[in-house]
C-alpha cells in the first residue's frame, strides 16, 4: 500500500516546488550583481545574490524559492527587476551553494526559515522596506516573515503558493495516513529523505500558520496571488486542480487589498513557464507599495 501512495505522489509532485530545475553552482554565479557570496548566519553560511540599486521610495524585492530550488530558479525574473530596484535571491540552508549543517541543528519550520532569512538580510546590510515574492512552500515562509517583521514587509507576491494543511484540503477523499504518505513522498521526491523540510516540519509549520492567521495579519497588506490553472495532474486525482484552485482563492481572501490572477495555460512554475506574468505582477506591486 505504501508503494501505491508513493507512485501516486510521484505522479503528482510539485505541490511544494520539489523537483524543480537543477542548476549547478557554476550556473548560479554567472549573473553579476551588487554582491554575491556566502554570509554567516550563526554557525553556518548562506549564499545570497544582491542585484541592482535601492531606489528612493521603492522596496527591495526578496525572492523565496520553492522546496529544493536554488536562487537560480529566478534567472528569468530577478535580473529584469534589478534594472528598477534592488533584488535579493538566496539559497536556503542545505540547498545550492549554502552550507548544509547537520539537520538536527536546524529549524526547518516556517518560523525557522523566516528567522534565518531575517538574519541573512541583516548581516548583508539589506533592510526594509521589502516586497517578498514567494513560490510554493516559500509562501508559508513569506507569511511568517511578515508576521514576525511586519514593519519591513510592504507587500507579498505569491507564485502558485502552498498553504497550510494541504494534506487535508488537497486529498480529502483519503484518510490521514494516506494524506501524509502522499505529502511525505512529495517532500522527499519519493526517497524518504527530505529535500528540505520534512513532513513533521511541514505539519508543525501548518500549526504555526494557524496561530499566525488567528491575528489576521495580511488583512490590509497589498498582496498578489498568481495561480497556475493547468498543473496536468494525473487522472488518479480528478479533483486536485479544483482543490488547488480553492486554496489559491483562500490565499487571496486573506487580504482586502488582493489581486488574484490565474494563468489557465501554465502550472506550478510560473516564473519559468510565464516569467513575464511574474515580472509584470511584481512591477505592479512595486507601484502599489511605493512611498
Amino acid at each position: 500500500m505504501r508503494n501505491h501512495w508513493m507512485a501516486l505522489a510521484l505522479s503528482v509532485l510539485l505541490l511544494f516546488g520539489a523537483g524543480g530545475t537543477i542548476v549547478t553552482a557554476e550556473e548560479s554565479t554567472q549573473a553579476q550583481g551588487s554582491f554575491q557570496g556566502k554570509i554567516n548566519v550563526g554557525g553556518y553560511s548562506l549564499y545570497i545574490n544582491v542585484q541592482g540599486q535601492r531606489q528612493e521610495g521603492r522596496p527591495t524585492v526578496v525572492f523565496e524559492n520553492g522546496n529544493g530550488d536554488t536562487s537560480a530558479i529566478w534567472s528569468q525574473v530577478a535580473p529584469q527587476l534589478a534594472q528598477q530596484t534592488r533584488v535579493v535571491t538566496y539559497d536556503r540552508v542545505g540547498t545550492g551553494q549554502s552550507d548544509a549543517p547537520d539537520r538536527s541543528t536546524v529549524d526547518y519550520t516556517a518560523a525557522g526559515e523566516a528567522e534565518r532569512l531575517h538574519t541573512l538580510l541583516a548581516n548583508a546590510n539589506v533592510n526594509g522596506p521589502l516586497v517578498i515574492v514567494a513560490h510554493s512552500i516559500g509562501g508559508l515562509y513569506a507569511r511568517t516573515y511578515q508576521k514576525l517583521y511586519p514593519d519591513q514587509v510592504k507587500g507579498i507576491v505569491f507564485v502558485d503558493s502552498a498553504t497550510e494543511h494541504q494534506e487535508q484540503y488537497l486529498f480529502p477523499e483519503f484518510d490521514t495516513a494516506a494524506q501524509e504518505a502522499i505529502m511525505n513522498d512529495d517532500l522527499t521526491n519519493g526517497t524518504g529523505i527530505p529535500v528540505e523540510l520534512s513532513l513533521s516540519d511541514y505539519l508543525a509549520s501548518s500549526l504555526q500558520l494557524d496561530q499566525i492567521q488567528s491575528t489576521d495579519p495580511l488583512r490590509s497588506l497589498p498582496i498578489t496571488v498568481l495561480s497556475g490553472g493547468n498543473h496536468a495532474y494525473p487522472a488518479a486525482f480528478p479533483n486536485l486542480e479544483q482543490y488547488w484552485a480553492n486554496r489559491q482563492g483562500y490565499l487571496a481572501g486573506l487580504s482586502d487589498n488582493a489581486v488574484h490572477t490565474v494563468d489557465p495555460v501554465h502550472g506550478h512554475y510560473l516564473h519559468t513557464q510565464n516569467p513575464q506574468l511574474v515580472i509584470s505582477a511584481i512591477n505592479a506591486m512595486l507601484q502599489r507599495t511605493e512611498c
